[in-house]
């Protein structure tokens, strides 16, 4: 009896043909088109229903075209508004799992400030807003008593959208996943600097490989890849590094006070502040 699904060509005759046009300059397109097939020996309903294979995450759609950089606010507010519902409904990677919910980052379309940190914690991941554990009350001391800014006038948001399980360090492809939500939310607001807040943000808005001890107390650059390219980044130590280390609070000082500088503000105080959450 002859097999259900008999194969296109036999694998002797494709290496054969495959050869032939190789050495007649066709290139490799061919082995896409005509690779052999195995015959079936499944059943005759099995073989003929359609195979299905499920992505490993969900696919994405396409992202819609971000507002032009002087569009008006209005317009780049409700972009950051649809940014927000995407990051609230992603799974494009094994942390929507166990997330209570997406913190997809707040803060105003034309924000002169940007704050990026690692990740949601716990108080994050429940709350669905960013920085407001005992990390958050420490950082939003340093913007109002420090910086003599209201903390709702500066984006805040993270490298990963969702809360690694146990607080651990986000993995490779999750930042990767999470990256592009990431430059479309920077590409609408166009902040004048960029502050990265401990090791993965300031690798990833540096493209330096560094620790963050070794990369802060200096000025770098969007890289040339992201839309935001050549935007000021000053890296400095996350908050939550300051509440077990709060000897290194002077190095966090200088390094927001360089940020100010880079964009023409005074600094209000000459030494760190002390907020709720933070050392004394």
């Amino acid at each position: 009896m002859e097999p259900e699904h008999e194969p296109l060509i036999s694998p002797r005759e494709a290496l054969r043909e495959l050869s032939k046009r190789l050495r007649e300059g066709w290139g490799l397109e061919y082995v896409k088109r005509s690779a052999p097939h195995a015959p079936s020996t499944a059943s005759a309903s099995a073989s003929s229903a359609p195979r299905r294979s499920e992505p490993a995450v969900a696919p994405r759609a396409p992202a819609p075209l971000p507002p032009a950089p002087d569009a008006p606010l209005p317009e780049r507010e409700k972009a950051l508004q649809g940014i927000a519902r995407e990051i609230q409904s992603c799974r494009a990677c094994r942390l929507c799992e166990k997330r209570k919910q997406a913190v997809p980052g707040e803060g105003p379309a034309d924000a002169r400030v940007a704050f990026v940190g690692e990740g949601p914690g716990y108080d994050e991941d429940r709350s669905g807003r960013p920085f407001v554990g005992a990390a958050g009350q420490l950082l939003t001391a340093i913007i109002e008593r420090g910086m003599g800014l209201e903390r709702s006038s500066v984006w805040i948001g993270n490298t990963v959208k969702c809360r690694p399980p146990g607080n651990r360090n986000p993995e490779p492809d999750e930042i990767q996943a999470c990256e592009p939500f990431l430059r479309r939310q920077l590409d609408i607001v166009r902040p004048a600097v960029i502050v990265t807040l401990g090791r993965f943000a300031t690798q990833l808005l540096t493209g330096r490989s560094e620790g963050i001890l070794g990369l802060r107390g200096k000025v770098y650059q969007v890289p040339a890849s992201w839309e935001v390219a050549g935007t000021p980044v000053v890296p400095t130590v996350h908050p939550s590094f300051l509440l077990r280390s709060p000897e290194y609070k002077p190095q966090c000082w200088e390094d927001i006070k360089l940020a100010m500088k880079t964009i023409g503000l005074e600094s209000r105080r000459d030494g760190p502040p002390r907020g709720e959450g933070s050392p004394t």
